[in-house]
C-alpha cells in the first residue's frame, strides 16, 4: 500500500514540475525600455523585478571609473541616501573580483558589461541604462546626459513609500543619437555652401570632420548650384539663406528653417566656437526642430563701444584737453617727426583712476589726448582675444570668491575660461576693491580708439599675427596699428622688435589705395635715423608701475635728454605736461 501511494505521489509531483517547465517556456521575453510584465493592478510582478534596496536592506553597491563616473555616482547614492535612507556602498573599478552582489556601474568601468556597451556612447547627449548579467550599466556621454539617466532611475525605478529600488529584469533604456529622429535627418542631410567660396567650402569640410569624429556622422559636402533637399546643414551665406547679413568678427549664428541648420560666423575663431556648439546642440536635440541658437559675442560688449558719448572720465573736473591733442592727423605728422614735440603712451590705460586693461581705462586714456595706448593680448579657452596682462586672473579680477560657482572653471588661470565665463567676473582697481568693469575683448579696443591714438600690443602667449591683423580691418581700425607691436612676450619693448600692422596689412591688401598711402608715410618714418627716440621709453629708465616716480620736472628732464615717446602710469600727468609743453617746443 505505501508502495502505492509512493508512486501516485511521485507521478503527481513529476507532473507539476513538468507544467511549470512549459509556463516558463512559454512566457514572453523581458521587456524593454524600462517596461516589465504586470499583475492584474498594474505593478510589476516581483518575479520581474531585480531589488536593488528592499525594506532598507541594500543588495547592490556602486562601482564607478575614474572620469565622470565618480562624479554621477555621487550624485546618484547621495539622491538614494536623501530618499530611502539607505548609503549604497560606493568603491571605484581598481580590482575586480566576481561575486555574487549586484553592481551598480557608472561610466567606463573595467568591467566587461561596462565595456560592451561603452561604444554606443557617440556625442556628449548620450545616455544608456541596462540591466546585464550581474550589472546595471549606467552610461553618459557628459555629466548633463548622467543626469539625464541619473533622473530616470529615480524617476521610474525608485518607490519611496515602499522603501525600494528595483530594475526590470532585462531592462534597457536608450537615449543615444541612434534612438533619436535626429540621427535619421542627420544621415540623409548634406552641408551646402555657397559657390565659387572656397574659404566656406573649408569651412564646410571642417564641420563634416567635427560632426563624424563626434557623432559617427559622415556627411557629403556639395555647393549651392545643387539640387535642393530637405535636410540640409547650410554654411555662412548662400542661396538657401533667409538673411544676408553677416555676424560681426566674433559673433556666430545657428537657427533652424524649413528642416535645415544654417550656421554663418563673422571669422574663422567665431566659426570654430559655432562647429562646437552645433556638435553640443545636435547631442542633446531630438530633431533638427529642436536646434534653436543665436548666439552673439558682442550681446556681452560694454555698451560705451556704441556710446562713447555718455562717459564722463573721473578727472572732468581737474583739467580740460586742448583741441589739437585729439586730432589723429596732428599724432601722425608728430609721431614721424623725430624732432617734434612730446608724446605720450598709456600704460594699460588710465590706470590710476580705472582698472588697467578696461575699456573706461582706454576710453579715459583717448579723452585725455594720449598718442599711444600699450596694451597685453592673451587667448581664452575658447580662442577670443582679450585685453588682459596677467596669465593668472588673481591679481585684477574677484576670481578667488567667483571659481567653482554655478558652473563656472575651479582654475584661475585665464586660458581655461572662456569668454562668455569670464564675463562673469569683475575687474578690481590698483588698491585690489572691486569694481563693476569686465574684461574686454580687442575688438572693442580697436573699435573704441580707431582713428584716435595708436596702439602698442604686447602679446603674452603665442598670437596668430595674422589674426591681429584681420581684426584690425573687421574693426576698420588699420591706422591704430601703426606703433607697434610685440609678436611675443619674450621679445620684450627693445626698438628691433617693433613692427608696425600697417606696414603689413598694405601689402596683403593693395585694393586698401587710402591705406597704401597712409603705410607710405610710415614706412618712411621706420627708415629715419632717427627712429629710435620714438620707442617707447620708461622714466628714468625703470620699467616701473609706481606713478608716485612721475612728475612734471622729470618728465621735462627726459624731455631734454632725448626721450620723445614717454611711456606713463600716470597718464592724466603725463597729459598736462603734454598740453603745457608741446606748443612751445614744436
Amino acid at each position: 500500500m505505501k508502495r502505492i501511494l509512493y508512486l501516485i505521489l511521485s507521478a503527481t509531483l513529476l507532473l507539476a514540475l513538468m507544467f511549470s517547465a512549459v509556463s516558463c517556456r512559454e512566457n514572453p521575453e523581458p521587456p524593454v525600455d524600462g517596461e516589465s510584465e504586470s499583475s492584474s493592478d498594474g505593478t510589476p510582478d516581483d518575479a520581474e523585478k531585480i531589488f536593488l534596496i528592499k525594506e532598507k536592506i541594500s543588495s547592490a553597491k556602486v562601482v564607478y571609473d575614474g572620469n565622470m563616473g565618480f562624479d554621477a555616482s555621487y550624485l546618484f547614492t547621495s539622491a538614494i541616501s536623501e530618499k530611502l535612507g539607505v548609503n549604497l556602498e560606493s568603491v571605484r573599478d581598481f580590482t575586480y573580483e566576481p561575486s555574487d552582489s549586484f553592481e551598480i556601474l557608472f561610466g567606463k568601468t573595467n568591467r566587461p558589461e561596462s565595456e560592451t556597451l561603452s561604444g554606443d556612447i557617440l556625442t556628449e547627449g548620450d545616455w544608456l541604462i541596462k540591466q546585464e548579467n550581474n550589472a546595471l550599466v549606467v552610461l553618459g556621454g557628459s555629466m548633463q546626459a548622467f543626469q539625464m539617466a541619473i533622473d530616470y532611475l529615480l524617476e521610474n525605478c525608485v518607490n519611496e513609500s515602499a522603501g525600494e529600488l528595483s530594475v526590470s529584469t532585462g531592462m534597457i533604456v536608450d537615449g543615444t543619437l541612434k534612438s533619436k529622429d535626429l540621427y535619421q535627418e542627420l544621415i540623409t542631410s548634406k552641408i551646402v555652401y555657397k559657390k565659387g567660396d572656397m574659404k566656406a567650402k573649408t569651412i564646410a569640410y571642417r564641420v563634416v570632420d567635427t560632426i563624424n569624429l563626434l557623432t559617427g556622422v559622415s556627411l557629403e559636402v556639395v555647393d549651392d548650384s545643387s539640387s535642393e533637399q530637405a535636410n540640409e546643414v547650410v554654411i555662412g551665406i548662400t542661396n538657401r539663406n533667409p538673411s544676408t547679413a553677416k555676424p560681426l568678427y566674433y559673433d556666430y549664428t545657428i537657427g533652424t528653417a524649413n528642416s535645415k541648420i544654417f550656421l554663418n560666423a563673422g571669422s574663422d575663431c567665431a566659426y570654430e566656437n559655432a562647429m562646437d556648439k552645433l556638435v553640443s546642440l545636435i547631442s542633446f536635440a531630438d530633431s533638427f526642430s529642436d536646434i534653436k541658437e543665436d548666439k552673439k559675442i558682442s550681446d556681452y560688449f560694454n555698451p560705451l563701444i556704441y556710446n562713447q558719448d555718455s562717459f564722463v572720465p573721473a578727472w572732468a573736473d581737474r583739467f580740460s584737453i586742448p583741441e589739437w591733442m585729439h586730432d589723429f592727423d596732428e599724432k601722425l605728422y608728430a609721431i614721424t617727426n623725430p624732432s617734434g614735440r612730446p608724446m605720450s603712451m598709456a600704460h594699460r590705460g588710465d590706470m590710476i583712476n580705472y582698472p588697467e586693461n578696461s575699456v573706461e581705462g582706454y576710453l579715459s586714456a583717448v579723452l585725455l589726448g594720449v598718442d599711444v595706448i600699450e596694451m597685453d593680448l592673451q587667448y581664452t579657452k575658447d580662442g577670443i582675444l582679450v585685453v588682459f596682462h596677467d596669465g593668472s586672473l588673481v591679481r585684477t579680477t574677484n576670481v578667488k570668491s567667483m571659481a567653482g560657482k554655478n558652473g563656472l572653471p575651479r582654475s584661475e588661470r585665464l586660458e581655461d575660461w572662456t569668454y562668455e565665463q569670464l564675463q562673469q567676473l569683475s575687474l578690481l582697481d590698483r588698491d585690489g576693491n572691486l569694481t563693476e568693469y569686465k574684461i574686454p575683448t580687442y575688438y572693442e579696443i580697436l573699435r573704441l580708439v580707431r582713428s584716435r591714438c595708436f596702439l602698442s600690443i604686447d602679446a603674452k602667449c603665442d598670437i596668430d599675427y595674422n589674426e591681429i591683423q584681420d581684426i584690425m580691418i573687421a574693426a576698420d581700425a588699420v591706422q591704430t596699428g601703426f606703433y607697434s607691436i610685440f609678436l611675443s612676450s619674450g621679445h620684450g619693448p627693445a626698438r628691433a622688435n617693433s613692427y608696425t600692422a600697417v606696414i603689413g596689412i598694405s601689402a596683403k591688401h593693395p585694393e586698401l589705395k587710402e591705406l597704401a598711402e597712409y603705410s607710405k608715410k610710415i614706412d618712411s618714418y621706420m627708415k629715419l635715423p632717427g627712429h629710435s627716440i620714438r620707442v617707447r621709453g620708461w622714466l628714468l629708465d625703470k620699467a616701473t608701475t609706481d606713478p608716485n616716480v612721475e612728475s612734471m620736472e622729470v618728465y621735462k628732464s627726459e624731455y631734454e635728454g632725448g626721450l620723445r615717446l614717454i611711456y606713463s602710469n600716470y597718464i592724466e600727468l603725463l597729459a598736462q605736461f603734454v598740453a603745457k609743453y608741446a606748443p612751445d617746443l614744436k
